[in-house]
């Protein structure tokens, strides 16, 4: 697979891409080295041990992609397995910007903060990429990290779902359509009001439209006056006598959660004029961190593993912990091919 690489004095080309071995930034762009040039690639992939043993996570996709009406289990006793699957799709676009949000916590400033995952019918991640520059956007890196590890294949697997944070442009959408099968769907966690997302709309369905949006935890502080037990002396004024005030301090005196919808979050800290790719990496590391957070206390929850819909969601969210636990920030490069 080809795409853009950088040669010595800065110009574009369409040299053979270098990629890192796991999960990683690979440094400065380097020079060409025998017409090859080197790139910064952030990739890697999931644990080995599937989730979701006998699957059925694609068709759930499946039927919430052709969906005429939004599907949403809120307020619901329904326990089946459709409804652990449904919102396991929603941990999986939740995990991707979680995924963000620990790159955010390690400082990665060498791209926009956007990123994709290839999940397959039984949960695993076959692949991810975070935007990493020069073209080397979030799908682009998925691509090109399933790839390197699958040579010889043309397409990435049958029965498979990508979870995009932002809408893809016009050069991921050309390369997802050039290399996925016909039964596999795209979800997207945000769309790009831009019109660089336009070209991706036609091939991706915003999630949020077909089930219940992504909610970001956020805890507020609860402040309080507290008496500290000390007077201040209060001078008078137009003869009157001096008097004495109690010396207040404000303190914490707990917190109240909140679980506004992410993709809402998001907006709020987005200003005009620039892509909506580049103000995620620049204005929203906070909300990006907060959904770190979000998912972390999500797999602390304990759950009733006897009814089927729950029983999915410890899986689901069990894996993908693992997952964000052995995500690594640097490797080496290695060549394709």
């Amino acid at each position: 697979m080809y795409t853009y690489t950088t040669g010595p004095e800065g110009d574009g080309g369409n040299n053979l891409v270098y990629i890192d071995d796991a999960n990683v930034v690979a440094g400065d762009v380097g020079p060409l080295i025998n017409g090859k040039g080197k790139v910064r690639v952030l990739a890697g992939k999931g644990p080995s041990t599937s989730p979701l043993r006998g699957g059925g996570l694609y068709q759930a996709a499946k039927n919430l992609h052709d969906s005429d009406s939004l599907v949403s289990y809120r307020e619901s006793d329904d326990h089946s397995r459709d409804k652990g699957l449904h919102r396991a799709l929603r941990y999986y676009m939740l995990a991707a910007y979680a995924l963000l949000g620990k790159s955010a916590e390690a400082g990665y400033s060498e791209g926009n903060y956007i990123a994709a995952l290839l999940v397959d019918d039984d949960g695993n991640i076959l692949s991810y990429g975070v935007n990493s520059g020069w073209f080397h956007h979030g799908e682009t890196n998925m691509l090109l990290h399933y790839f390197s590890e699958h040579a010889a294949q043309t397409q990435f697997p049958a029965n498979t779902i990508i979870f995009s944070t932002l809408t893809p442009c016009k050069q991921c959408s050309k390369f997802l359509e050039s290399t996925r099968p016909g039964n596999s769907v795209i979800f997207i966690g945000q769309e790009d009001t831009g019109g660089r997302g336009s070209e991706g709309e036609k091939y991706g369905v915003h999630l949020s439209a077909v089930t219940d949006p992504i909610r970001n935890r956020v805890a507020r502080p609860v402040m309080a006056d507290r008496d500290t037990g000390k007077v201040r002396t209060v001078g008078g004024a137009w003869g009157k006598a001096a008097t004495t005030a109690p010396v207040m301090e404000r303190v914490q005196i707990g917190e109240t959660v909140e679980k506004p919808i992410l993709e809402t979050l998001l907006a709020q800290k987005m200003q005009e004029g620039a892509t909506i790719a580049e103000q995620v990496g620049k204005h929203c590391g906070e909300i990006l961190i907060q959904s770190r957070g979000t998912f972390t206390r999500k797999h602390a929850k304990v759950r009733d593993q006897r009814l089927d819909d729950q029983l999915v969601k410890y899986q689901v969210l069990d894996y993908l912990n693992t997952w964000m636990k052995g995500v690594k920030l640097q490797s080496a490069l290695k060549q394709i091919g």
